[in-house]
C-alpha cells in the first residue's frame, strides 16, 4: 500500500507541476493579450487621428479649389484685346515715314520687322492671381 501512496504522491507532484506550468503559461498569455489590446487601442487612436487629418486636409483642398474657382470667375481670361501693342522704334519710324509720304499703304514691312513687337497689359488689367 505504501507503494500505491508513493505512486499517487508522484502523480500529484507531477500534476501540481503541470498546473503550475499552465498557470505561468496562462499568465504569460494574459500579458500578451493585454499588450495586444493596448497596441490595438493605440493603433485605433492613430488611425482615428489620421482619418481626422485626412478629412481636415480634404476640406482645405476643397476650400482652395473654391477660392481658385471664384478668383477665375472674377478675373476673365486675358485675350489679345486686353493688351496694348508696343512696337520697336524701327517699326514706328517706318510707319511714321509711310504716313508722312501720304501713301495709302503702311509701308513695305516684312514679318521680321514685327518680331520684336511686345504685348503689354492695358492699365488696370493684371495677369497676376
Amino acid at each position: 500500500m505504501e507503494n500505491k501512496i508513493s505512486e499517487y504522491e508522484k502523480k500529484i507532484e507531477f500534476l501540481e507541476k503541470k498546473v503550475s506550468d499552465l498557470e505561468k503559461y496562462n499568465a504569460s498569455m494574459r500579458e500578451c493579450l493585454l499588450k495586444n489590446v493596448q497596441f490595438s487601442t493605440k493603433l485605433s487612436n492613430i488611425t482615428y487621428e489620421m482619418d481626422c487629418l485626412l478629412v481636415k486636409k480634404g476640406q482645405e483642398i476643397r476650400d482652395l479649389e473654391k477660392k481658385i474657382e471664384q478668383s477665375s470667375k472674377s478675373k476673365p481670361t486675358p485675350t489679345l484685346m486686353d493688351f496694348e501693342i508696343e512696337m520697336t522704334p524701327e517699326v514706328h519710324e517706318k510707319d511714321l515715314a509711310a504716313s508722312k509720304s501720304g501713301s495709302s499703304e503702311s509701308c513695305d514691312l516684312d514679318a521680321n520687322d514685327y518680331v520684336e513687337t511686345i504685348f503689354i497689359p492695358k492699365k488696370g488689367f493684371s495677369l497676376d492671381g
